[in-house]
């Protein structure tokens, strides 16, 4: 009973702390605190950032579009925008309302084995990470991306929560290796693919061997193997449980209107190039340009106006050097860059002719 209430007192400090760093409301002694209850208690330590990541998946739901006009109608004075430290009453509430389940889950009584154990990997904005499972199994992690890895006796599951991963899996038959990344999920035995998670879509490249997307409920492989032209052109896939894709293949899911598609790539080196610390544009739209190095920049990247998001790039930007690589499609294209202190605001320069 005495380690359920220290459990207890340790998850509401914890949280009590955690929301005030989030609010900008902590002065230095209070700082200085918060370290040191970290560096004595590990329940405290442990609650510390169990919350913090809470409250940042909290952030990513709070930029939904869905929930930002939920919140709206239904109360005018509370703000909502991704970001903000200073409209924090729609997060104080879901953040309430989360650690009072938490605190509920804490002090449920533990069981008395645990079958395996859940190991959880995350990368932050703009860093990436390579990692290697008990069987061998390599899988690199893109930015802003979390992982969780339970390994049983008879399975290997695997969860993308969020951002992007190249796998490479060691064959096991008797171990099917599984990636659950919401309402889809991707099977394999043994081979080698990339997976990126959005919010808004889902997109898998296979790389060598043959992977299984299908329904999250949907187990082994019994599904319809995907013959696709060689063209490049994209195809709508019609609505089944489970299709085989093999090397070349390359599958997108729309989370919103779960409408798949499909298409055979020669050049898959394009789609895994972040692995090598590079992305490459093939007169690519600026405002694709942009979406993808929003995921990896630590400032936000605006462009002001249509005629420069039509804009069009062939570039290969180092991940490293956003910065630099905003120089370089500044020289490239007809445009204006304004830096400020939190965010690159891109527009059409007015005196260009193009």
């Amino acid at each position: 009973m005495i380690n359920k209430f220290k459990k207890m007192l340790a998850l509401e400090k914890s949280s009590e702390d955690i929301v005030k760093l989030y609010a900008d409301e902590v002065t230095p002694e209070e700082k200085q605190r918060i370290s040191n209850w970290k560096n004595e208690s590990p329940e405290y330590a442990d609650h510390f950032l169990a919350t913090n990541h809470l409250i940042s998946d909290l952030e990513i739901l709070a930029s939904d579009a869905d929930i930002q006009a939920a919140v709206s109608s239904s109360d005018k004075s509370v703000p909502v925008s991704q970001g903000s430290r200073k409209g924090w009453q729609f997060m104080a509430v879901a953040a309430s309302l989360l650690l009072a389940v938490v605190v509920v889950f804490q002090l449920w009584p533990e069981p008395k084995s645990i079958e395996a154990q859940v190991d959880r990997y995350v990368t932050r904005v703009g860093e990436q990470k390579s990692i290697t499972l008990e069987d061998g199994t390599s899988i690199n992690l893109n930015t802003a991306t979390e992982l969780l890895v339970m390994y049983t006796a008879n399975s290997r599951e695997v969860t993308l929560r969020r951002g992007e991963a190249y796998f490479d899996v060691v064959s096991d038959p008797g171990k099917p290796f599984t990636v659950a990344a919401g309402a889809r999920s991707v099977t394999v035995l043994g081979t080698e693919f990339n997976l990126y998670r959005a919010p808004d879509k889902l997109k898998l490249a296979v790389t060598e061997g043959l992977v299984s997307i299908h329904d999250s409920e949907i187990q082994g492989f019994t599904g319809e193997a995907l013959t696709l032209p060689k063209d490049g052109s994209e195809q709508l896939l019609p609505s089944a449980s489970q299709y085989h894709v093999g090397v070349g293949g390359v599958v997108e899911l729309d989370v919103k209107s779960n409408a798949m598609t499909a298409n055979y790539s020669e050049n898959l080196s394009r789609l895994t190039s972040w692995k090598k610390g590079v992305v490459r544009f093939d007169a690519a739209p600026l405002s694709d340009v942009v979406k993808e190095l929003n995921r990896y920049s630590g400032k936000k990247i605006l462009i002001e106006d249509a005629d420069a998001m039509a804009l069009r790039l062939f570039a290969t930007i180092h991940l490293d050097r956003i910065d630099d690589a905003i120089d370089v499609i500044e020289m490239s294209l007809p445009i204006r860059v304004v830096r400020h202190f939190d965010r690159v605001v891109i527009s059409k320069d007015p005196n260009s002719s193009n």
